[in-house]
């Protein structure tokens, strides 16, 4: 099997420049991973709207993941993350942060899945929110 043949049933790559999608986020994607294998993903420019005061927030976002047998397409990921900048994708950070977890969990079934998400200031006061899931998708506490 050639490689075009391998990755023919990704939708997003490939398909020109990323324009921030409106409605409900693009699946993730995956593709196979060669074996087991931990991923670090970062984000530095998250961007997503408050759903009371439409305002927008900002935050660094840093997905974390131990892949068995699949592995996040980027692009699509990216895709995805975008969705959170139009009114419709509006939530509130805790809420965002469990959305991506969920999302990558969802999409590649890792063995484990950590987000974090540092989100800028706003009225002075900073925030940190972070998710970890284990291999049957249920919380990790720290």
């Amino acid at each position: 099997m050639g490689i075009r043949e391998k990755y023919q049933h990704l939708r997003a790559l490939g398909q020109g420049p990323i324009k921030p999608p409106k409605g409900n986020p693009p699946v993730i994607e995956t593709v196979l991973a060669d074996g087991p294998i931990t991923v670090r993903l970062d984000l530095p420019n998250l961007v997503s709207f408050c759903p009371v005061t439409e305002q927008p927030d900002y935050g660094s976002l840093i997905i974390e993941y131990v892949a068995d047998e699949y592995l996040i397409e980027t692009k699509s990921l990216k895709m995805h993350l975008m969705s959170y900048m139009h009114e419709d994708g509006a939530a509130f950070g805790e809420d965002i942060t469990w959305h991506i977890a969920r999302g990558v969990y969802t999409a590649a079934e890792p063995t484990e899945t950590f987000v974090v998400i540092a989100w800028a200031p706003r009225g002075g006061i900073g925030m940190t929110t972070s998710v970890r899931l284990d291999k049957k998708g249920e919380v990790i506490k720290e």
